[in-house]
């Protein structure tokens, strides 16, 4: 999967059911997306994550989200 196709991935919580987030402000930080699972499941081994779920959402996100903060595979944008 990549940004160029039909969709990209987000990490969750599955206790909250929340999008893992990079940073503890929510209004700083933004969502984590991932362009394929590789790089979601390297980015939860990096940061520790054990417990998550990956959540398939539509490419088109990525542009509803220009111009507030996000993550794309560990960059943020």
């Amino acid at each position: 999967m990549d940004v160029n196709g039909e969709k990209v991935l987000m990490i969750i919580d599955p206790e909250t059911r929340e999008a893992y987030r990079n940073e503890d402000d929510p209004q700083a930080s933004g969502p984590l997306f991932f362009t394929t699972a590789e790089r979601l499941h390297s980015y939860a081994r990096e940061e520790a994550i054990e417990e998550y779920q990956i959540y398939e959402v539509p490419a088109g996100v990525l542009t509803r989200m220009k111009g507030k903060p996000h993550w794309l595979d560990g960059q943020r944008r």
